[in-house]
């Protein structure tokens, strides 16, 4: 991930190789992606999921800040069910850009009423601050690797001379 950092490289892959892995896999159903991205609407700390499935199967809800949604062929929600919290894989639903922290980071609101989708599997306690922690971690070494290239770029007017380097 560092390297995708140091390349300042904009596409899904932390949302679709991290994120989404890592959730599908902590519901018991690992995700192949088959050529198509993915994103994952995690909750914030501290707050429940955005998202309800009832009986007939629809998925109804709302959660911002979702990392690389507008980009996403598949929206992995988790969702409340019967007092547990299950995986529901959504298609066809567009997502509305939001302001990312920099050019690189592309962020969505996710809004559905009544999405039918397909119940990959229950998440475990935790399992969501799990799949968030490795998004963060791996997100970091992004940002290290976006700070590294920078650095390497020398003090302007002196391409190659690293900064803070005599001359």
């Amino acid at each position: 991930s560092e390297e995708m950092g140091r390349a300042l490289y904009a596409g899904p892959w932390l949302a679709s190789a991290v994120a989404a892995v890592r959730a599908t896999a902590a519901a018991g159903a690992p995700f192949v992606p088959g050529g198509r991205t993915a994103a994952v609407a995690l909750p914030w700390p501290g707050h429940d999921v955005g998202f309800a499935l009832d009986a007939a199967g629809r998925v109804t809800g709302a959660q911002d800040h979702v990392l690389s949604a507008p980009l996403a062929d598949v929206l992995l929600l988790p969702a409340a069910r019967d007092g547990e919290v299950v995986l529901v894989a959504v298609e066809g639903v567009e997502a509305a850009a939001e302001p990312g922290l920099d050019a690189t980071t592309l962020l969505g609101t996710v809004t559905v009423e009544g999405a039918g989708g397909d119940v990959l599997g229950s998440l475990p306690d935790g399992a969501l601050d799990a799949v968030r922690d490795d998004v963060l971690v791996t997100w970091a070494a992004d940002a290290l690797g976006a700070a590294r290239a920078v650095l390497a770029l020398g003090p302007a007017g002196h391409p190659g001379v690293p900064q803070g380097s005599a001359r």
